[in-house]
C-alpha cells in the first residue's frame, strides 16, 4: 500500500503544479488584458485567480497555515462575485449584492473557524460544521458565474456572433458548475489529518479528487478565454456572415449586459 500511496501522491501533486501553473496563466493573461483595455472586470478576476493561487501555493510549500490560504481564497472568492456582477449583468443589483453579501460571511465565518482552531480546542462537531458551512460558499462563488455565464450563452445562441464566442461562455458556465463542487471530497477528509497525506490513503484519494476538479476547472476557463486561434477556426468552420460583424471585449460584454438587463426588467 505504501507505493501505491506514493504513485498516486506523486500522480496528484503533478495535477496539482497543473493547476496552479494554469491558474497563473489565467491570472496574468487576465490582468494584462483588464490593464490593456482598461476593464476593471477582467482586472478584478486577474488578482482573483492570481490569489487562489498564492494560497494554495503558500500553504502546501511554505507552509504558511490554513489561515492565511482562506484568507487569500476569500479574498478570490470575492472578486470572482464583482467579476460576475460586472460582466453580467447591468441593471440587476438586488440579488448580486445579496449573493456577495452571503459570501463576505461565509468567508468571515471560515477564517473565523481557523482562528479558532489555532486558539482554541478543535472539536469535531466544529471541523462538520464548518465543512457545511464551505459548500454553499464555493456553490454560490462558482454557480453564480456558471449560471450569470450560461445566461450570456443563451442570449448568444440568438446573435449573429462567431459560434468560438457562444462557445467561450458555454465552456464558463460548465467548468464553473463543477469548480462549484469541489468543497464536496472534503466531507470526506478524516479529521485531525491534513490535506494530501502520503501515508494515509482516504486523505490523499481526497486530494486527488479535489485537484482533479481544479484542474479541469482551471484547463477549462484558460481555454475559454485564451482560445488558440485553431480552436476558433475549427469553431467557426460550417459559420457564414451576411455582413462583417466584429466584437471587441467591450462591445461584446455591454452586448451581453443590454440583453440580460432587458431580460430582467421583464421578471
Amino acid at each position: 500500500m505504501t507505493m501505491l500511496n506514493d504513485i498516486l501522491f506523486i500522480v496528484f501533486v503533478n495535477f496539482f503544479g497543473i493547476f496552479i501553473v494554469t491558474l497563473l496563466i489565467n491570472s496574468i493573461f487576465f490582468l494584462i488584458k483588464g490593464f490593456k483595455k482598461r476593464m476593471t472586470n477582467i482586472i478584478l478576476i486577474g488578482f482573483g485567480f492570481g490569489l487562489l493561487s498564492i494560497g494554495f501555493i503558500s500553504n502546501l510549500v511554505f507552509n504558511l497555515g490554513q489561515l492565511f490560504q482562506e484568507f487569500t481564497i476569500f479574498i478570490s472568492f470575492v472578486f470572482v462575485i464583482i467579476f460576475t456582477t460586472l460582466t453580467f449583468h447591468k441593471n440587476r443589483r438586488f440579488i448580486p449584492n445579496i449573493i456577495l453579501i452571503s459570501v463576505i460571511i461565509l468567508g468571515i465565518v471560515q477564517i473565523g473557524f481557523f482562528i479558532y482552531s489555532i486558539l482554541g480546542t478543535w472539536t469535531l462537531s466544529l471541523y462538520y460544521i464548518r465543512v457545511w458551512l464551505d459548500l454553499p460558499y464555493t456553490l454560490l462563488t462558482f454557480n453564480w458565474l456558471a449560471f450569470s455565464s450560461y445566461s450570456s450563452y443563451r442570449v448568444l445562441k440568438s446573435q449573429k456572433v462567431n459560434p468560438w464566442i457562444k462557445m467561450r461562455y458555454k465552456m464558463v458556465a460548465i467548468f464553473s458548475f463543477i469548480f462549484g463542487f469541489n468543497s464536496i471530497p472534503e466531507f470526506f477528509q478524516p479529521p485531525g489529518t491534513s490535506w494530501a497525506e502520503s501515508d494515509n490513503i482516504v486523505s490523499l484519494l481526497v486530494f486527488g479528487i479535489t485537484t482533479t476538479l481544479v484542474i479541469v476547472f482551471s484547463l477549462g476557463f484558460a481555454l475559454a478565454w485564451i482560445m488558440p486561434t485553431s480552436f476558433k477556426n475549427f469553431l467557426d468552420r460550417n459559420y457564414e456572415l451576411d455582413e462583417e460583424i466584429e466584437y471587441q471585449e467591450k462591445e461584446l460584454i455591454e452586448l451581453i449586459k443590454k440583453q440580460l438587463s432587458q431580460k430582467d426588467e421583464k421578471l
